[in-house]
């Protein structure tokens, strides 16, 4: 279940610090993953910062060179 996944509880965590300490719903999170990261999970985390209030989100990639 994608709820038991280890990672949201820490990541809504630190979604409430960013917003107790920006007080601004528009800040930018940026969402770096491994390309090896399964992407539903990567999917959950963003669904995980949007229900947190954030809807600018931006994910960052490397380019091969």
């Amino acid at each position: 279940d994608e709820n038991d996944w280890n990672g949201t509880v820490s990541i809504q965590l630190r979604l409430r610090d960013i917003k107790n300490k920006n007080n601004k719903l528009n800040t930018k999170i940026h969402l770096k993953a491994d390309k090896n990261l399964d992407y539903g999970r990567v999917m959950h985390v963003v669904k995980t910062i949007n229900l947190a209030g954030f809807y600018k989100v931006v994910l960052v990639t490397e380019l091969n060179q």
